[in-house]
């Protein structure tokens, strides 16, 4: 949707993982960039933004994207 500028709007998501278990963990993708966490904290991370991206553009993240 465009605003006054004309210019569409572009909308971000960022997860940050709190806790730690020493190892650095990174998610990118088009849209979205998760940081931090144990591997429990980044998987549920990634999960639920694989679930958003599906419920909100129907289709799955892709594998380039994990």
């Amino acid at each position: 949707m465009p605003n006054s500028s004309g210019k569409k709007k572009k909308a971000i998501i960022f997860g940050i993982g709190l806790d730690s278990d020493g190892h650095k963990r990174v998610t990118t993708g088009p849209n979205f960039a998760l940081v931090g966490g144990t591997e429990e904290t980044h998987d549920g991370m990634t999960e639920k933004v694989g679930l958003y991206i599906l419920q909100t553009h129907g289709q799955p993240m892709s594998k380039g994207m994990v």
